[in-house]
């Protein structure tokens, strides 16, 4: 019989982690009865008298939360490595069973932050070649938005094409592989248009460059 388990993770200083309190409410002890949290404390006490320091430190957070009654009451962070190392120390069919469960959501949060940086810093590049597409033009020039929006259609348009979308995308409907496509793109876009000063020119030196790519790829 399969356990459905509700996995809870959380994110500080300290890094991804879950909680002692809530793997005590997911496991289940050898005669199939909820594993007590003081019970989990002490086993996760010991553990760590035999755990070296360097480990333990990075894996293993001792806390406290105030509870109903308004006192305090000891609790463990735990990372994604102490979550193993614990259930492996604990070894019961449940506990390997959590594991997995555990494991999944930890890297599925780690695959979101780190899709979440890669956005951070697409903004922060993409704001850096508008920047340098800015200085480029006159006073005249800086006063219309029409360079801005041409030159992320272009560099959408080559992108979509590259990744054989039938129709254009914008960016925000870009995956992480297509944004990293864009960012070269968008590079040689500001280089060409740094020779050319001209939008058309420069989507026609880019069009250069990318079509043997586009009729390879």
């Amino acid at each position: 019989m399969q356990h459905k388990f509700n996995i809870e993770l959380f994110r500080d200083d300290f890094g991804v982690f879950t909680t002692s309190i809530n793997i005590s409410f997911n496991l289940k002890n050898r005669k199939d009865k909820q594993y007590r949290h003081a019970d989990l404390l002490r086993k996760i006490k010991n553990i760590l008298i035999e755990t070296p320091t360097n480990f333990s430190e990075r894996n293993f957070a001792l806390v406290e939360y105030i509870d109903e009654k308004g006192e305090l009451r000891p609790f463990y962070k735990i990372t994604k490595d102490g979550l193993v190392y614990l259930i492996m120390k604990i070894n019961n069919k449940t506990a390997n069973e959590l594991s997995i469960a555990y494991i999944n959501q930890f890297n599925e949060m780690h695959q979101a932050l780190n899709h979440l940086h890669f956005k951070l810093l697409d903004k922060k590049h993409q704001l850096l070649r508008m920047e340098d597409i800015h200085n480029l033009l006159t006073d005249e020039e800086k006063k219309v938005a029409v360079n801005y929006i041409k030159a992320n259609t272009v560099v959408n348009k080559i992108t979509s094409d590259i990744h054989h979308h039938p129709k254009m995308l914008k960016k925000d409907q870009m995956s992480p592989t297509e944004l990293a496509t864009r960012q070269k793109i968008l590079d040689d876009y500001v280089k060409a248009f740094e020779l050319t000063h001209e939008n058309s020119l420069t989507n026609d030196v880019l069009r250069t460059v990318y079509k043997k790519q586009l009729l390879l790829s």
